[in-house]
Protein backbone atom coordinates (compact mmCIF):
# COMPACT_ATOMS: atom_id res chain seq x y z
CA UNK A 1 0.00 0.00 0.00
CA UNK A 2 2.90 2.28 0.72
CA UNK A 3 4.35 1.97 -2.71
CA UNK A 4 1.32 2.37 -4.42
CA UNK A 5 1.01 6.07 -2.44
CA UNK A 6 3.92 6.88 -2.77
CA UNK A 7 3.79 6.44 -6.40
CA UNK A 8 0.79 8.46 -6.53
CA UNK A 9 3.37 11.49 -4.68
CA UNK A 10 5.97 10.91 -7.10
CA UNK A 11 3.16 11.07 -10.16
CA UNK A 12 2.05 14.74 -8.57
CA UNK A 13 -1.46 13.40 -7.94
CA UNK A 14 -1.49 15.28 -4.85
CA UNK A 15 -1.70 19.20 -4.87
CA UNK A 16 1.90 20.09 -5.39
CA UNK A 17 3.86 20.70 -2.35
CA UNK A 18 1.35 18.30 -0.44
CA UNK A 19 4.48 16.07 0.94
CA UNK A 20 2.05 14.71 3.11
CA UNK A 21 -0.21 12.87 1.10
CA UNK A 22 0.70 9.04 1.72
CA UNK A 23 2.36 9.70 4.97
CA UNK A 24 -0.99 8.12 6.59
CA UNK A 25 -0.46 4.78 4.77
CA UNK A 26 3.08 4.86 4.67
CA UNK A 27 3.80 5.32 8.50
CA UNK A 28 0.78 3.91 9.65
CA UNK A 29 0.10 0.47 7.73
CA UNK A 30 3.34 0.14 5.48
CA UNK A 31 6.06 1.12 7.97
CA UNK A 32 4.57 -0.35 11.21
CA UNK A 33 3.39 -3.50 9.71
CA UNK A 34 6.98 -4.47 7.90
CA UNK A 35 8.29 -3.89 11.49
CA UNK A 36 5.19 -6.61 12.85
CA UNK A 37 6.10 -8.94 10.15
CA UNK A 38 10.20 -8.56 10.72
CA UNK A 39 9.51 -9.31 14.45
CA UNK A 40 7.35 -12.13 13.28
CA UNK A 41 9.57 -13.90 11.29
CA UNK A 42 12.22 -13.34 14.12
CA UNK A 43 10.15 -15.59 16.63
CA UNK A 44 9.91 -18.36 13.68
CA UNK A 45 13.23 -18.17 13.00
CA UNK A 46 13.48 -16.87 9.49
CA UNK A 47 16.30 -13.99 10.31
CA UNK A 48 16.93 -13.45 6.33
CA UNK A 49 12.92 -12.78 6.47
CA UNK A 50 13.23 -10.60 9.53
CA UNK A 51 16.39 -8.48 8.22
CA UNK A 52 14.69 -7.58 4.87
CA UNK A 53 11.35 -6.70 6.55
CA UNK A 54 13.04 -4.80 8.83
CA UNK A 55 15.20 -3.13 6.73
CA UNK A 56 12.22 -1.72 4.65
CA UNK A 57 10.14 -1.10 7.23
CA UNK A 58 12.86 1.21 7.95
CA UNK A 59 12.98 2.48 5.09
CA UNK A 60 9.35 3.75 5.19
CA UNK A 61 9.82 5.04 8.47
CA UNK A 62 12.61 7.06 7.65
CA UNK A 63 10.94 8.31 4.42
CA UNK A 64 7.78 8.90 6.74
CA UNK A 65 10.09 11.12 9.16
CA UNK A 66 12.00 12.95 6.73
CA UNK A 67 8.48 14.30 5.01
CA UNK A 68 7.18 14.69 8.52
CA UNK A 69 10.32 16.60 9.43
CA UNK A 70 9.52 19.08 6.24
CA UNK A 71 6.32 19.80 6.40
CA UNK A 72 6.89 20.78 10.44
CA UNK A 73 10.77 22.33 10.32
CA UNK A 74 11.57 19.77 12.83
CA UNK A 75 15.16 20.04 11.43
CA UNK A 76 16.64 22.88 12.47
CA UNK A 77 16.73 25.14 15.55
CA UNK A 78 16.67 28.23 13.65
CA UNK A 79 13.26 27.66 11.95
CA UNK A 80 10.27 28.07 14.09
CA UNK A 81 8.36 24.86 14.28
CA UNK A 82 6.31 24.45 11.17
CA UNK A 83 7.32 27.72 9.20
CA UNK A 84 10.37 28.22 6.46
CA UNK A 85 12.59 25.72 5.10
CA UNK A 86 13.50 23.35 7.51
CA UNK A 87 16.44 22.38 5.38
CA UNK A 88 17.67 25.82 4.73
CA UNK A 89 17.92 26.00 1.13
CA UNK A 90 19.50 22.27 1.03
CA UNK A 91 16.57 20.34 0.24
CA UNK A 92 17.61 18.88 -3.08
CA UNK A 93 20.73 17.90 -1.61
CA UNK A 94 18.91 16.12 1.58
CA UNK A 95 16.28 14.36 -0.44
CA UNK A 96 18.99 12.82 -2.56
CA UNK A 97 21.51 11.47 0.26
CA UNK A 98 18.78 9.81 1.64
CA UNK A 99 17.78 8.06 -1.32
CA UNK A 100 21.15 7.40 -2.63
CA UNK A 101 21.88 5.82 1.05
CA UNK A 102 18.81 3.36 0.89
CA UNK A 103 19.49 3.11 -2.97
CA UNK A 104 23.22 1.74 -1.59
CA UNK A 105 22.09 -0.29 1.42
CA UNK A 106 19.28 -2.35 -0.79
CA UNK A 107 21.63 -2.92 -3.48
CA UNK A 108 24.10 -4.54 -1.23
CA UNK A 109 20.88 -6.39 -0.02
CA UNK A 110 20.43 -7.79 -3.78
CA UNK A 111 23.16 -10.78 -3.89
CA UNK A 112 21.38 -12.41 -0.67
CA UNK A 113 18.09 -12.40 -2.89
CA UNK A 114 19.42 -14.96 -5.41
CA UNK A 115 18.87 -17.90 -3.39
CA UNK A 116 15.09 -17.06 -3.85
CA UNK A 117 12.90 -16.57 -6.96
CA UNK A 118 13.76 -14.34 -9.62
CA UNK A 119 10.44 -11.99 -8.66
CA UNK A 120 12.49 -11.21 -5.08
CA UNK A 121 15.54 -9.51 -7.29
CA UNK A 122 13.77 -7.87 -10.01
CA UNK A 123 11.78 -6.38 -7.13
CA UNK A 124 14.55 -4.91 -5.07
CA UNK A 125 16.39 -4.03 -8.43
CA UNK A 126 13.46 -1.96 -9.24
CA UNK A 127 13.59 -0.12 -6.14
CA UNK A 128 16.83 0.74 -6.18
CA UNK A 129 16.40 2.24 -9.40
CA UNK A 130 13.26 4.52 -8.27
CA UNK A 131 15.63 5.16 -5.29
CA UNK A 132 18.10 6.62 -8.17
CA UNK A 133 16.08 8.08 -10.61
CA UNK A 134 14.38 10.05 -6.77
CA UNK A 135 18.13 11.13 -6.32
CA UNK A 136 18.56 12.40 -9.96
CA UNK A 137 15.62 14.40 -10.02
CA UNK A 138 16.50 16.08 -6.89
CA UNK A 139 19.99 16.94 -7.78
CA UNK A 140 18.84 18.61 -11.13
CA UNK A 141 19.15 22.45 -10.51
CA UNK A 142 16.22 24.49 -11.46
CA UNK A 143 18.55 26.13 -14.30
CA UNK A 144 19.14 22.41 -15.75
CA UNK A 145 15.07 22.23 -16.50
CA UNK A 146 12.62 21.89 -13.56
CA UNK A 147 10.24 20.21 -16.13
CA UNK A 148 12.88 17.36 -17.05
CA UNK A 149 13.12 16.55 -13.16
CA UNK A 150 9.46 16.31 -12.67
CA UNK A 151 9.45 13.92 -15.52
CA UNK A 152 12.38 12.01 -13.80
CA UNK A 153 10.07 11.79 -10.72
CA UNK A 154 7.23 10.52 -12.74
CA UNK A 155 9.23 8.03 -14.26
CA UNK A 156 10.15 7.29 -10.69
CA UNK A 157 6.66 6.91 -9.90
CA UNK A 158 5.81 4.31 -12.56
CA UNK A 159 8.83 2.29 -11.48
CA UNK A 160 6.98 1.98 -7.88
CA UNK A 161 3.78 0.98 -9.39
CA UNK A 162 5.92 -1.22 -10.91
CA UNK A 163 7.44 -2.86 -7.84
CA UNK A 164 4.40 -2.77 -6.06
CA UNK A 165 2.49 -4.93 -8.21
CA UNK A 166 5.54 -7.66 -8.45
CA UNK A 167 4.87 -7.26 -4.30
CA UNK A 168 1.20 -7.75 -4.98
CA UNK A 169 2.00 -10.81 -7.16
CA UNK A 170 4.47 -12.36 -4.72
CA UNK A 171 1.53 -11.85 -1.83
CA UNK A 172 -1.09 -13.65 -4.31
CA UNK A 173 1.50 -16.66 -4.17
CA UNK A 174 1.82 -16.89 -0.54
CA UNK A 175 -2.01 -16.56 -0.02
CA UNK A 176 -2.68 -19.53 -2.48
CA UNK A 177 -0.32 -21.33 -0.75
CA UNK A 178 -0.95 -20.52 2.90
CA UNK A 179 -4.38 -21.91 1.81
CA UNK A 180 -3.43 -25.11 0.38
CA UNK A 181 -2.68 -24.29 -3.42
CA UNK A 182 0.19 -24.22 -5.78
CA UNK A 183 1.22 -20.42 -5.79
CA UNK A 184 1.68 -18.67 -8.78
CA UNK A 185 5.08 -18.64 -10.42
CA UNK A 186 7.59 -16.37 -9.29
CA UNK A 187 10.83 -17.09 -11.69
CA UNK A 188 13.88 -19.23 -11.43
CA UNK A 189 16.21 -19.16 -8.52
CA UNK A 190 19.69 -17.37 -9.96
CA UNK A 191 21.38 -19.40 -7.15
CA UNK A 192 21.08 -22.93 -6.10
CA UNK A 193 21.37 -23.91 -2.38
CA UNK A 194 25.22 -25.61 -1.45
CA UNK A 195 24.58 -28.81 -1.25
Amino acid sequence: MGSIALGFHLVEYYASGNFGGPIPIILGCTGLFLFLAAFWALAIGASWVAGFFALYGGFWISYSLLVLGLNNGWYTADVPFGEGDAFGGNLQHTVAAIAISWAAILFFLAPSSFRLPLIYGAINALVVVALCLVATAFLITPDDGGLWAENVLNVAGIVVWVFAGLGAWVFMCVADISLGGKGLPLGPVLRKPAE
